[in-house]
Formats: C-alpha cells, structure tokens, sequence
C-alpha cells in the first residue's frame, strides 16, 4: 500500500507542475528576473553617449513615383494688346499703279524692298528738280506715299536698304557734281540726312548702290571730269563719309554693282572696249582686276549674283540694238559667254535685273519699237535664252525701269510713264511676269 500511495503523490506532484509551467507567461519566472537584473546592472556601468558619427553615404535614387493628377485649369488671362496690321502677303495678282502723277516724274527709278517688306522706289521730279522717294502701302504696291529727300538732285539716284534696315540712296547734285549719299531716318523714308561723299569734280554721274558683307554701303560710279570708273565705299551705316578708288580709266558710265560668291564687288560697266567688268580685290574695293566681256558698244548694264554664284549681266547692245545677257565664266569675270535674250525691233534700254524665286533671272527693259514695258524671264541659270512679255503696253510706257523681287516672291517693276509723265510700277503675279498668267 505504502508502495502505491507514493507514486500516486509523486503522480499529482508533476501534473500539478505542467499545470504551472503553461499558466505562467514567458519572461515572468527566475530567469527573466535574473536578466532583468543584469541588464539594469549593465545600464548603471556604462559611460556617457559617444559623438555622432559622420552620416553615411546617400543611397541611390529610388523609382519615380506615379505621375500625380492634374490640377484644376486656372483662370483665362487678360486679352493681350492688338498686333501691328501685317504686310498682306496674299499674293495679290497682276497689278499696274500710278503712284505719282504730279508735275514730270519718275524718271530714273530704283526700287528695293524695305525692312517691312513692302516696296521702296527712288525716282526724280523733273517739274521741282528734286529726289523722291515712294513707298508702297501693300505688297502689291497699288498706292505709295511720297516724300522730298533732296532739291536740285535726284539724278542717276539708286537705292537699297541698308545693314540698319533704313533705305540708303547714293544719288548725283547736279547743282554742286557731287556724288551724294541720303539715308533715311524711317522705313517708309519720310525724312532723311543727305552727305557729300565725293567733291572732286564732276562726279556722281550712273550710280550703283549695293551692301558689302561689312554692312556698309558700296558704290560704284562714274567720275565724268576724266571718265573714270570710281568706287565709294562707305565709312559707317549712314555714309556720312566714303573712301574712294578710281577702278579704271576711258569709261562711258552705265555702272552697275552687286556682291559676288566671294564677297567681293562686281562691277558691270560701258569701256572703251564695250562691256566690261570689275571685280574688286578687298570688301573696300580699293582695287580691282578689270576684263572686256563684249566688244560691241552697250548701254544700259546692270549686273546681279545666278543662283550659280556666277555674276550675270543684262545690257543693251548698241550695234544690234538687241536686249543680251553676259553670264560670267569664274567668280572674277575675267570672261563672259554673252548672247541675245531679245532681238524683235529696238529693245533693251533702260534694263534692270534680279533672280527670281525660281532661281532664274527676270530682266525689266524698254521695247522703244513699239513703246512698251517688256520683261525677259531667263529659261536657265546661265540667261542663255528667255521667255518675253509685254507687260504695259498703253501707250508709251516703260522707260527708266528697275526690277525686284517682293516679300511675296513675286517681281516688282517700277517705270515711268512716258506719254503721262508719271512714276509707275508694275506688281507680276507669276515669276515670269506675263499678265494674268494661270496654271491649270
């Protein structure tokens, strides 16, 4: 029995002990106040806080986040002030205008296109012996307002607008023979400075006028007091003041000037020898080599860049009384191939030439025959051949022309109207300049 009862108690002594080990929470017995203990013996002897260590280098970039949704649109700003009228660049069709009709005008025209992109043409007031300059109220330049910008002059005036985007017009005091230059104080010209930029003498007879790739004015011209070729190049914007070269000697006049491929000035001109070119040696043209391209006596030359880079020439040939074209050889123009644009009748005075939006030459010129404006439109880069249109033919019209092209790209003629009297111009509504032409 003994035996029994002992193991019976030691039986209910274990259970009761399992009971308490799963009833009691971990942490709560001996042991973890045993920890407990050494830890807070541990906190009581350790020192005072180090210092803070260097921050460790940053991490990389993480990923873009989801773009956010957009905001509520603000409010609508306040209308803006009102934009200047634009220049109507609607390709206005064929148009002839009178611009000036009071008293004899319109002898020896010049026309270029503004800084505003509407046309600019210098002329002379015979009535009043004066220089006036029109400046067009449209592309199509139907109507002009016009302005005095020297008395006792206007002679052999030619114009451009010059590197400050101001008309520039070198021109010839018949009162004083001196070559003298206006720059123009507004884009439409309505008053201007004038200066004498060579007093040595007759001088200043067939002036050309054009912008060397210094942006100052460059200008070729006749000294009549030794029938010399002479060149002005200008000191500053307005040309208040020039140097001057005299290029070559035995010269008749009829100088024309533009800038070639090299940046250098091209010449045409009438010498002893019949056409002739210069091509200036520096942006100054201080010198020049000079080269007979036509033997045969000219008149009326006028001279442009190809879209080649090769200089191309109209004139008059006196002996056939025919419109040609020279198309220079090299950039210097020591030689030319030369031939005839238009031979029907007594044709080719008072010529002017451009380049086209095309690329290909127009010429402007009188048909003296039969009292007309015509103009050749050339049928490739070297003007070997051209197509020919009258465009005004009342009356006898069509004198003292001087062609180019507009902001619209198409060619603006300005003339006089001989039987009137009267400044006009021409507006082409096609590159070839036939009126009313249409394409299917």
């Amino acid at each position: 029995m003994r035996k029994g009862v002992g193991k019976s108690v030691a039986l209910a002594g274990l259970t009761a002990l399992a009971v308490a080990l799963v009833t009691t929470p971990l942490g709560t017995g001996a042991t973890s106040k045993r920890v407990s203990a050494k830890a807070k013996t541990a906190a009581a002897a350790r020192g005072p806080r180090g210092p803070r260590g260097k921050r460790g280098l940053r991490g990389p970039r993480g990923y873009r986040g989801f773009l956010g949704a957009p905001g509520a649109t603000g409010a609508q700003g306040a209308q803006g002030p009102a934009g200047t009228p634009g220049v109507g660049l609607d390709r206005p069709g064929f148009v002839l205008s009178t611009l000036d009709s009071t008293g004899l005008v319109g002898q020896e025209t010049s026309v270029t296109i503004g800084a505003d992109g509407l046309g600019l043409v210098s002329y002379r007031d015979l009535t009043n012996g004066t220089l006036k300059v029109a400046h067009c109220t449209n592309v199509a330049c139907s109507a002009a307002t016009a302005s005095v910008v020297a008395s006792q002059a206007g002679q052999f005036s030619s114009i451009t607008t010059g590197s400050d985007g101001l008309g520039l017009i070198s021109y010839f005091d018949s009162s004083s023979q001196d070559l003298k230059v206006a720059h123009c104080s507004d884009v439409a010209c309505s008053s201007s400075t004038t200066a004498a930029v060579d007093t040595s003498g007759d001088v200043g007879h067939d002036t050309s006028i054009t912008i060397g790739v210094d942006g100052l004015g460059l200008i070729s011209y006749l000294d009549a007091s030794a029938n010399d070729l002479s060149v002005a190049h200008c000191s500053n914007v307005p040309c208040s003041a020039a140097t001057t070269a005299t290029l070559d000697g035995g010269v008749v006049g009829y100088t024309s000037i533009t800038i070639g491929a090299d940046g250098l000035g091209l010449i045409a001109y009438s010498g002893g020898s019949g056409l002739q070119a210069a091509h200036c040696l520096n942006v100054a043209c201080a010198s020049a080599t000079t080269a007979t391209l036509d033997n045969s006596a000219v008149s009326g030359t006028s001279a442009t860049l190809g879209s080649d880079g090769l200089g191309i020439i109209s004139y008059r040939n006196e002996v056939t009384q025919a419109l040609h074209a020279a198309h220079c050889s090299n950039i210097a123009c020591s030689s030319a191939a030369t031939g005839a644009l238009d031979s029907t009748g007594d044709v080719g005075r008072f010529n002017s030439i451009t380049v086209g939006a095309d690329g290909l030459a127009l010429v402007s010129y009188f048909d003296s025959t039969n009292g007309d404006l015509r103009a050749a439109h050339c049928l490739n880069p070297a003007c070997s051949g051209a197509a020919i249109a009258a465009v005004d033919s009342s009356g006898a019209t069509g004198v003292y022309t001087s062609v180019t092209i507009g902001a619209d790209g198409l060619p603006l003629i300005s003339y006089q109207d001989d039987t009137n009297g009267d400044l006009r111009v021409a507006h082409c509504s096609n590159v070839f300049c036939v009126p009313y032409f249409r394409r299917r």
